[in-house]
């Protein structure tokens, strides 16, 4: 019996790993704990879709999201610790042959996160 495909397990583990991402995440201030519950959801889901190949859900949510921010005045300072938490929670979610996965991810999300954030 082979391993669990990455996807399937951060389905299954979806609340763990939500509840992970809070923990290392959700003290930002200015921020209510359900907007970042929200995005840690959201964000969770876009790690799955990935993890099977799937990468349309995070360039939709790059472009649907992050010109808004910017426009809105949020510093790219607080996004960028927002990914250091985020890319912390989910690394210790799971189980630590993923750890390489999840900084791969982490990284290229935050790569084409500032391509957008400078085109915008």
């Amino acid at each position: 019996m082979g391993a669990t495909p990455l996807s399937t397990l951060m389905e299954s583990q979806h609340a763990a790993l939500v509840a992970k991402m809070m923990e290392c995440g959700a003290s930002q201030p200015g921020v209510r704990e359900e907007d970042t519950r929200q995005f840690f959801n959201g964000f969770s889901q876009l790690m799955a879709a990935a993890a099977a190949d799937d990468f349309g859900p995070r360039d939709e949510y790059l472009r649907a999201v992050i010109p808004p921010l910017k426009a809105a005045g949020m510093e790219l300072s607080f996004v960028l610790h927002g990914m250091i938490r985020v890319a912390v929670g989910a690394a210790s979610a799971l189980p630590p042959e993923h750890a390489a996965w999840v900084a791969a991810f982490c990284a290229d999300y935050q790569d084409r996160l500032l391509e957008v954030w400078d085109a915008s």
